[in-house]
């Protein structure tokens, strides 16, 4: 991709979405795939970056889903959280008591990007937070 022009908008998405004419429209490329896995699996290999915008259950189950892959180095381009309106505060609260618990790494959630940041969310380090010029696959 060459500077913030988008070249190409792809969508990957469950054949059924096509079925009930709620896929989505305005991409150069559709692609379709008839087992969630593999449709998972297909946006990861086509992705320069995952960009989680708001959104309901299978947002926040693809979103995991790509950052644990992440945390086991099978995906290792960007992942932000677009945090409109505080929408990702409560999981970014929950992030931070998983670090204090032991569960969760600090390597680990600072792999996550979230604009606007929150204060209270500030991470530990001292690396911007962007999600500039990440490709967006719907999910």
């Amino acid at each position: 991709m060459g500077g913030s022009k988008l070249e190409k908008i792809m969508g990957v998405v469950h054949r059924k979405l096509v079925d009930g004419e709620i896929a989505p429209t305005g991409l150069t490329e559709l692609i379709l795939a008839a087992e969630m896995q593999k449709r998972e699996a297909k946006m990861a290999e086509l992705a320069e970056a995952f960009a989680i915008l708001i959104g309901g259950s299978g947002t926040t189950k693809e979103f995991f889903e790509q950052w644990t892959w992440a945390q086991i180095s099978y995906y290792q381009n960007p992942i932000g959280l677009l945090n409109l309106s505080g929408y990702f505060d409560p999981l970014l609260t929950t992030l931070v008591e998983m670090v204090h618990s032991g569960f969760l790494s600090e390597l680990h959630r600072d792999m996550l990007f979230h604009e606007p940041k929150s204060q209270r969310h500030e991470r530990s380090s001292s690396s911007p937070a962007t999600t500039n010029g990440a490709s967006r696959s719907e999910t």
